[in-house]
């Protein structure tokens, strides 16, 4: 049997709209209305998405929640869809994430209006999108700018920049994320690591680079942190992941003593405290904060715990990346220490 083709049925009169004057509803073109011929109800089971869509991965949680938004309001702006003829459905071109939470909602149909749009024009519009929605993640917007590249005949990068309206060096910036191994993109993909994360990894040897990609993970580096590991590791290429990792934050950490002012560690506050503890009333308890009064007179005497933590700490249990780091702050903690009694 012959498969009818689709037309597009005439204007039906509009239902009544709740709180609007019936005789808005019948305005004409003599008015300044006109009817939208091309604005539809479509049922929900004639639409699919576009499988060249820029976005792969969407938040369940943001679904649920434009879902229960439009179980109480209903759909506020009509998604945008194209005519498939091969294949008799309607082809989403704007507005999938409200399709997918209308499902969720389980409408039955959705407010549509029905384009015809070439390949390269529609995946610009959704691209561009998604970018001013601003949560495309980077993995999905580097390989729709790919996708963009071939689909308008393969230009330089000046002209897809121009068109989406990103600088060139991001345009590149972006694209080399998918030059990465298929893990650590995931992991960007995911929220797990941003692009900048991706940019340090993308520097160090190709051998090392998921090491790294978990060594980032696991001590919660920061996108420059990362940067400057990986500048170590190139730099370095004897070093190894969790030596490079512990050596960057050896540097935080001395920087973070070298903002102190030695006069402020050993001068006026530790003789106001010294003179605290002279004149506080006898017979009267310990006030807190006498702990510390007594390291500034012996700068020795926080180092004494020190062999006890070393007992307690199973390293064989303990991750060895962070137990080599702990480590090191323990004795450089000690070595300036030593440095300031002399």
């Amino acid at each position: 049997m012959a498969r009818t083709k689709f037309t597009i049925p005439p204007v039906k009169a509009s239902a009544p709209v709740a709180g609007v004057d019936k005789e808005i509803l019948t305005k004409t073109a003599d008015d300044g209305v006109y009817p939208l011929a091309m604005a539809k109800e479509i049922r929900l089971d004639r639409i699919q998405p576009d499988p060249e869509q820029p976005r792969r991965s969407w938040d369940e949680e943001r679904l649920q929640e434009l879902a229960a938004s439009i179980r109480e309001q209903g759909i506020l702006q009509p998604i945008v869809v194209e005519y498939v003829d091969d294949g008799d459905f309607f082809k989403i071109v704007h507005g999938e994430r409200r399709w997918r939470a209308a499902k969720i909602a389980e409408l039955e149909t959705i407010p549509a209006i029905i384009r015809k749009v070439d390949g390269s024009t529609r995946l610009i519009r959704q691209l561009i999108e998604n970018i001013q929605r601003e949560d495309l993640n980077d993995v999905d917007r580097a390989r729709a700018l790919q996708q963009l590249k071939v689909n308008l005949g393969s230009p330089s990068w000046e002209v897809i920049a121009q068109k989406v309206g990103i600088t060139k060096r991001r345009i590149l910036q972006l694209v080399d994320i998918t030059k990465l191994p298929e893990p650590v993109q995931e992991d960007i993909r995911s929220g797990h690591l941003t692009e900048k994360h991706g940019r340090a990894i993308k520097i160090v040897p190709q051998e090392k680079q998921i090491e790294f990609a978990e060594s980032v993970r696991s001590t919660q580096l920061s996108g420059d942190e990362s940067l400057e590991v990986a500048r170590v590791l190139k730099g370095e290429p004897a070093k190894t992941v969790g030596e490079a990792v512990a050596e960057v934050k050896e540097r935080k950490v001395r920087k973070q003593e070298d903002k102190a002012s030695p006069q402020e560690q050993d001068g006026p506050r530790a003789q106001t405290q010294e003179g605290a503890e002279q004149n506080r009333p006898k017979g009267k308890g310990n006030p807190p904060g006498e702990a510390q009064v007594a390291v500034q007179r012996d700068p020795l005497a926080h180092l004494a715990p020190i062999p006890e933590l070393i007992r307690n700490t199973d390293l064989q249990a303990a991750d060895p990346h962070k137990a080599r780091i702990a480590l090191r702050m323990i004795i450089l903690a000690a070595v300036q220490t030593l440095m300031r009694v002399k």
